[in-house]
């Protein structure tokens, strides 16, 4: 018999150092555009979806003039702490979804990705594992907790996606996610390991396989 429980021990995450992301413009087969054929006057910026992965984001938390050098830089602490303060309990939009945390007052917020620029282009933008290829989300907790779900979405045009999460959250602060695609159909949430090297990737929204950014 136990003598009493205590609460999940909030542990700093280890991702807290600045990253430098390099982004890439792709077209719809998921090869590197030429600089002709980039967005005119583009603008990377990242904003937060509080209490939940999928919703309404709110913009700017970090916005990025591009020129030349094509790269995001992160500061990792600093965003954090901006996390931190928007995050919220899950929305009542997600658990209608099909969303469950537990325990269920823990904290989060999505790291949302866009980019602004001239012309109607239509297009995608999220981050990428340059290895694996796998599709990323970067989501802060404020606890150890489990995320998990099934649950049905029309991102694009009417298109039902299917996304079964299964997420096991070790420690407090900025955890990275891995998006990919099963056999059935389905997009799979799951956890991974921070990546090396992940990618910004913006892509014309044809550029779909099992609704994931597909890069070469």
């Amino acid at each position: 018999m136990m003598a009493g429980c205590t609460a999940p021990k909030r542990e700093p995450n280890v991702a807290t150092k600045s990253i430098a992301v390099p982004i890439r413009f792709v077209d719809v087969s998921g090869n590197a555009t030429s600089a002709k054929d980039r967005p005119v006057n583009a603008t990377a910026m990242l904003g937060v979806i509080p209490g939940g992965v999928f919703g309404a984001p709110h913009y700017p938390l970090q916005t990025e003039r591009l020129g030349k050098i094509l790269t995001l830089p992160i500061n990792l602490s600093d965003l954090r702490v901006a996390l931190n303060e928007q995050s919220a309990t899950l929305t009542n939009d997600a658990e209608t979804a099909g969303w469950r945390i537990d325990p269920t007052d823990t904290r989060l917020a999505r790291v949302a990705t866009t980019i602004s620029h001239e012309g109607t282009s239509n297009l995608m933008v999220g981050f990428v594992d340059s290895a694996s290829k796998n599709n990323l989300l970067l989501v802060f907790f404020d606890r150890p907790c489990r995320l998990t779900g099934t649950v049905l979405v029309q991102p694009h045009e009417g298109q039902t996606t299917t996304f079964v999460i299964d997420v096991t959250v070790e420690q407090a602060g900025l955890n990275w996610l891995k998006m990919t695609g099963d056999s059935q159909g389905h997009d799979l949430i799951t956890n991974t390991q921070m990546p090396s090297n992940p990618l910004f990737v913006v892509a014309p929204v044809e550029n779909l396989k099992q609704r994931l950014i597909q890069i070469r």
